[in-house]
């Protein structure tokens, strides 16, 4: 009889949070439904010129929820995948984090454009809320987001170096 393996805790811990995470955007998706039927077809505020980044998404959010779904179906399979070991889950959450690293990275230099945009049309100093709700945000994305991350893609490199998986 052949022994099996000890998985490592890394593994464990990354599959299981991979699994939480797409049944959490799982349920995100499905939310998707129900609001995209209840949105008004035109906006609610007349337009001041082109398109701005709001409007696209209200209007594609039925669209956003579906594609959430299938990523967050791919993502619990891959964790599930983790669990037993398999290489290929191990290459799915890699690059699942590496596209969530990106989303990180193009989201702050958003943020950073419409904090700028916000600052420059004040004739005075934004108010003290308009601050802290910014920077609680970017604490957010930092501490949420892109650590937990770059620690999974590092462990998983790490332990793929390692032949850990079949």
């Amino acid at each position: 009889m052949e022994a099996t393996r000890p998985r490592p805790t890394a593994v464990s811990v990354i599959g299981w949070g991979a699994i939480v995470a797409g049944v959490l955007m799982f349920f995100g998706g499905v939310m998707a439904c129900p609001i995209a039927s209840t949105m008004p077809s035109e906006p609610l505020r007349p337009s001041t010129g082109p398109e701005d980044s709001v409007d696209f998404v209200f209007r594609n959010v039925l669209y956003f929820g579906l594609a959430q779904i299938g990523l967050a179906v791919v993502v619990v399979l891959a964790g599930r995948a983790l669990l037993r070991l398999r290489k290929w889950g191990s290459r799915v959450i890699q690059v699942f984090a590496a596209f969530l690293i990106a989303y990180a990275a193009v989201f702050l230099v958003y943020f950073a454009v419409e904090f700028r945009r916000a600052l420059a049309g004040a004739d005075k100093a934004p108010p003290i809320g308009f601050v802290m709700m910014m920077g609680v945000t970017l604490v957010f994305t930092l501490l949420l987001w892109l650590t937990p991350t770059v620690l999974t893609l590092y462990h998983l490199l790490r332990l793929g170096g390692q032949n850990v998986f079949e």
